[in-house]
């Protein structure tokens, strides 16, 4: 039977990733201490995290996905600062394609974030992406020096 990814069939099965998500929030909010001992588990979590946040696909899993990180987010800026980028990157686009700003997955999205957030080395981290972004988008013309 032929991979039904590369076909380009996408098989709705939320119910799945909501269970998978669920398995792992639990996982990761009992045993925490096994993130230290073993980095690539923690690369890991991470990856199936994001995919979740990345789906656009239904709001639970989005919100138990966002919900995984939330009792690990000062072990996770402090063993891989340089994913925090990319999780903060992929909650921004989340929220800037909600259908409905009431749905489920925003409250644990939002708490994520402020947890996030809340740590200076992270304020610090999208600071400086955000400087890298902006001297890219003038040296190309798409913006245009901001008057003093």
């Amino acid at each position: 039977m032929p991979d039904l990814n590369e076909l380009g069939i996408k098989v709705p099965c939320w119910e799945a990733k909501h269970g998978g998500m669920l398995g792992l929030r639990y996982f990761v909010s009992i045993r925490y201490d096994l993130f230290s001992q073993h980095p690539d588990l923690l690369d890991t979590t991470i990856e199936m995290v994001l995919f979740a946040l990345n789906e656009n696909a239904d709001d639970d899993v989005q919100s138990v996905a966002a919900s995984t990180l939330i009792p690990i987010t000062d072990k996770l800026v402090k063993l891989k600062l340089d994913l925090v980028l990319e999780i903060v990157k992929v909650i921004w686009h989340g929220l800037t394609d909600l259908k409905d700003d009431l749905s489920a997955s925003i409250g644990s999205v939002m708490d994520l974030l402020a947890k996030l957030c809340s740590n200076q080395a992270v304020l610090e981290r999208v600071k400086q992406h955000s400087l890298k972004l902006m001297m890219i988008l003038l040296k190309i013309g798409l913006m245009e020096k901001p008057s003093d």
